[in-house]
């Protein structure tokens, strides 16, 4: 009898150290939630200035300087929390591209994750298409992303203009001077002129003067 006595204490106790430990764990992930909850709310009110004062206005600025761009409206990409720019194809720039900033916390919320990506088609150089840049969540300064943006825009702007330099994009606009026979990219020629109905480009403002003083010289030995 005395020993069932003793088993029985045992498993009562156990029991009960069972109970206690899953009050535990349910009172712990009971905190544990409400910490996180405290912490998304502090990411968006952290997060959504930003996006409006550091993030949209310097993305905003860079479309504004190229024809063919234009930012994404929020709830078309990623909502509030992205910034997209896309460059359509056109003959100066002969890739499609898109340029995206958004925030996010981190899987414990602790910090504020600025994320920037980059994608150029087709794609015939090497660049840096991802990065981001971590902020504690309690010492976001606006400075900080400020500065991590205009390295990430300077980048980027850099990057897109070599579209205009590598040969492998530009072969197309690429034409002959019918003065110098110099080859003469159509999108940065120094002077043009239309002669028939036919557009000619010039390396010089000098080639441009002598082609328009006898035209047909030019264009039959063009020919």
């Amino acid at each position: 009898m005395e020993e069932t006595e003793g088993f029985e204490s045992w498993l009562k106790a156990r029991l009960e150290s069972i109970e206690l430990q899953r009050k535990q764990a349910v009172e712990h992930t009971r905190t544990r939630m409400h910490e996180l909850d405290q912490r998304r709310e502090r990411f968006d009110q952290v997060a959504r200035p930003l996006i409006e004062t550091a993030i949209r206005p310097r993305v905003e600025l860079v479309a504004g300087a190229f024809e063919n761009a234009s930012i994404l409206e929020p709830g078309a990409h990623g909502g509030w929390s992205h910034v997209a720019c896309v460059f359509r194809h056109t003959d100066r720039f002969p890739a499609t591209t898109k340029l995206d900033f958004w925030v996010c916390p981190d899987g414990d919320i602790r910090h504020l994750l600025l994320c920037y990506r980059l994608k150029i088609l087709p794609m015939f150089f090497q660049f840096d298409g991802e990065d981001q840049c971590a902020l504690p969540l309690d010492q976001v300064r606006e400075r900080d992303a400020t500065l991590w943006m205009d390295a990430k825009l300077r980048y980027f702007v850099e990057t897109y203009l070599r579209l205009e330099q590598a040969d492998v994009y530009q072969r197309e606009n690429m034409v002959r001077d019918p003065v110098c026979g110099m080859p003469v990219n159509k999108h940065c020629a120094a002077a043009r002129l239309t002669h028939n109905g036919t557009e000619y480009f010039f390396c010089l403002e000098e080639c441009q003067r002598k082609f328009a003083s006898n035209p047909e010289r030019y264009c039959q030995a063009r020919s």
